[in-house]
């Protein structure tokens, strides 16, 4: 793995870490379901930095924990993190990411910036009328989302968010679908209680497999770890379960940066395996307009007109509106079109030894990472399964 990968890779951990603190602090979202992209975050507002000067800047890169990498650096860094990315997609598993400047065409757009940040985060430049035609400069943005991640993240920017006074939208999205190196048996996915607390239960589709999955028990975050990996091995998820039903909170408040390298250090280095697995069936979409969170986690300038300083991409003052994130997430027994799947593992050793069960029955905090960087790609919570 390359230096500039490990760099970038380890931001998008704590970048992660820090906007999970303030999103589960957030009282609309403390008892809901929760899904996003470190990951995609983190190139969005990177190529945001790159047209910032001055304190908005500074303010930009503090937060993506990067403010440490020279910006002549910068550029190397984000571009292998996005090779190592693109090249882990596979007939398998698809990990599509698409970056893309959409500019009002009647602003004078510096070349530099132009050039340098195509170049830099392999983004395409798109020209669009919001002064004329803002509802169609919409739907043009919503479509290009929609087809760079197969129509699963649409109407990302919603009626009214635009106006004719916009001059620049940044847009980031990501995709991915994964096969199950080990797939779970539809005919064993049945009806199971999920218990949402202590006091309410629900029913939910629950996926139940034999199989060996990479397993251990944290005490320090009292829960139990379990990776189920995707085929080729590139990209996994992992699974926090709190020991205690209702134990979610306090496993969110304790997962800081180092208990997380820890858990996942440990997780790599494990000889230990699950003999069954009850996981289950579920599909999110959320989106989020992250502009007073983030204003609150400490970059503040870039949403202040006449305050933020975009001077690298044009002369005109610019200024950030809004910043809105949506990510999808289904978890299945079965992929559709994919044939036969492995039943085991082939890299077991004789030194291995085998845990009771894993049952997902509460609620829980998971993740999918890419495993050679060991980037966040994307991090959730589930309290509430739909079927």
């Amino acid at each position: 793995m390359a230096p500039e990968s490990a760099l970038v890779a380890e931001a998008t951990k704590k970048f992660a870490l820090d906007l999970q603190h303030w999103l589960r602090n957030d009282d609309s979202l403390a008892t809901e379901n929760l899904f996003y992209s470190p990951a995609s975050l983190l190139i969005a507002l990177g190529m945001t930095s790159y047209g910032a000067k001055g304190k908005t800047a500074e303010e930009i890169m503090k937060l993506l924990h990067l403010a440490s990498v020279p910006a002549a650096h910068l550029k190397d860094n984000m571009e292998q993190f996005l090779s190592t990315l693109n090249a882990a997609s596979d007939n398998s598993n698809k990990l599509l990411t698409a970056n893309k400047l959409f500019i009002e065409k009647s602003v004078e757009i510096l070349e530099s910036f132009k050039e340098g940040n195509p170049e830099f985060y392999d983004a395409e430049v798109g020209l669009v009328d919001y002064e004329e035609h803002t509802e169609k400069a919409r739907e043009e943005i919503n479509q290009w989302v929609e087809q760079n991640t197969n129509d699963k993240i649409t109407g990302l920017i919603p009626p009214g968010m635009l106006s004719a006074d916009t001059r620049l939208t940044l847009v980031n999205a990501i995709y991915f679908k994964g096969s199950w190196l080990v797939q779970f048996r539809k005919e064993e996915t049945a009806l199971a209680s999920f218990y949402v607390s202590a006091s309410e239960k629900r029913q939910v589709l629950m996926m139940h497999r034999e199989a060996e999955f990479k397993y251990l028990e944290s005490k320090g975050l009292a829960c139990q770890v379990l990776e189920m990996p995707y085929i080729g091995f590139k990209m996994s998820m992992v699974v926090f379960l709190p020991e205690e039903t209702d134990g979610l909170a306090s496993l969110e408040e304790k997962m800081t940066f180092d208990n997380l390298e820890e858990s996942l250090s440990r997780l790599d280095a494990s000889r230990r395996y699950t003999k069954e697995v009850y996981f289950p069936k579920f599909k999110l979409t959320q989106q989020f307009d992250l502009t007073d969170i983030l204003s609150k986690m400490g970059v503040q300038e870039m949403f202040i007109r006449g305050k933020a300083d975009f001077s690298g991409i044009a002369a005109e003052p610019l200024h950030v509106s809004h910043m809105v994130h949506k990510a999808f997430v289904e978890v299945s027994d079965h992929e559709e079109g994919t044939k036969a799947a492995a039943t085991g593992r082939s890299d077991v050793l004789d030194s291995t030894f085998f845990a009771g069960t894993f049952n997902a029955n509460h609620p829980f905090l998971f993740l999918i990472r890419h495993i050679d960087t060991g980037a966040i790609l994307f991090l959730g919570r589930l309290i509430k399964p739909n079927i």
